[in-house]
This record gives structure tokens, sequence and C-alpha cells, in this order.
């Protein structure tokens, strides 16, 4: 097992579209995602191909990075996560499947600030993060996180939430409001609430299954999701 992370850690740094950067160097992405990273090039200028940026945080192997990539290629998708042999499995699938509009980011999240710009991100996805039970600072729903996510999100920008986690859900629709969202849509019981109250989205919530969440089926725990939007 061990082998294989340091493979998967050697084969990553060769990767395209995959950033390891040290917290001592300047991100030259930071605020040009589009232009930078997802750009290609005609007649030697390169041209904006994609429009939106949507982000998945704590991605572990970038369940959704991938499939949201694979379903709407005219957007653009960033998975971040700081733990590099999970993160492989998502780079790995979006070389094989030729996804030119995903990308990885290996960071914590804690430092998203140095990464992107302010008003650069139009969605952010957050599925099945660590609850972190009695250490609620340390909650990616926490007050100190919903700032950077308002500064990086444009005006009108959504943030998805999808967790099996009931205690840590309720802390998040008492906390995220608090800092400058409003709720548009939540879903108590995905695999049960899903077709009382359509959406696009929700198709998505049942379509794309995370490895964790596959586990959490499996133990016949109830999926909830939220969404809210900057306001």
């Amino acid at each position: 097992m061990a082998r294989n992370k340091l493979k998967h850690f050697v084969e990553m740094k060769g990767m395209e579209r995959v950033f390891e950067p040290r917290r001592d160097e300047v991100f030259k992405g930071k605020g040009r995602w589009r232009a930078e990273i997802f750009g290609r090039e005609f007649g030697g200028q390169k041209y904006q191909m994609r429009t939106h940026l949507i982000l998945e945080l704590a991605c572990g192997r970038g369940d959704y990075t991938v499939a949201l990539a694979e379903r709407f290629p005219e957007q653009n998708f960033v998975g971040i996560d700081v733990k590099g042999a999970r993160m492989w499995h998502g780079a790995r699938a979006m070389l094989d499947r030729g996804l030119a509009n995903a990308a990885f980011l290996r960071i914590r999240v804690e430092y998203l600030l140095d990464y992107f710009g302010e008003g650069e991100v139009d969605e952010i996805w957050l599925t099945f993060p660590d609850p972190q039970p009695g250490k609620e600072n340390k909650r990616l729903t926490a007050p100190r996180f919903l700032e950077m996510y308002r500064t990086i999100l444009k005006p009108g920008g959504l943030f998805h939430l999808k967790h099996d986690d009931a205690d840590f859900f309720e802390y998040s629709l008492a906390t995220v409001p608090q800092h400058g969202f409003e709720m548009v849509h939540v879903v108590e019981d995905v695999y049960g609430g899903v077709g009382k109250n359509v959406l696009v989205v929700d198709l998505l919530l049942t379509a794309i299954q995370t490895t964790y969440e596959k586990r959490h089926l499996a133990m016949n725990k109830v999926i909830k999701y939220g969404c809210w939007v900057k306001t």
C-alpha cells in the first residue's frame, strides 16, 4: 500500500492540470483560472473557451469534479483536497477520460484565498467533509471558512452542501445564513425526498455518488442536501 502511494505521488507531479504548490511560492493562476489554466490557444493567442468556475472542496477522490466535468463540458471544475493519495484517483480519471475542463489543486482549504481571486468562483460543492464532532471551529461550514467562500464567490454564486451527519447538517443550516448566504433549496432525504420538488440539481444528487456516500448508504444513513446563494 505504501509503495502504491509513493508511486501515485510521483505520478501526480507530472500530471497536466494537477497543482501541488509550495506554501512559499506565489500561485500564478490566482484570478486567472479561466484564461491561463482552462484557456485554449488559437493563432498564438489564448481564448477563454469555458465560462463557469466550480470548486469541489475536500474532494477526496474527486468524484463530483470528474462526474460534473463529464456532464458539463462547457464549464470548469477544480477538485481541492490536501490528501494526495486520494486525489490521485480523480486526477487519473480526469486524464484517462480526456477532461480538459477539470483540474486538481492539492492545498488545505484554509489557504483558498491564496489561489482564487475575489469573485472568481461561480459555485462551490462541499461533499461529505469531516463533520469534526465537538470541534465546530474546524468544520468547513464554520464562520471563518464561510467568509472565505463569500470572498471568492461571485455575487449570486452558489454554495452546495451534501452530507449524512445530522448534527453537522443542522449546524450548517444555522450557520451559513448568518454569513451572507440565503437559503435556496433543502432536501432532508436525498434518496427519499427527490421528486417532490425536483430541480435540475436534484438529479445530480442521486446520479453522482461519492466513495464515502456509497459507504454511508450501505449503512442506511440518510443523505441531506442544502443550497445557498451569496447575497
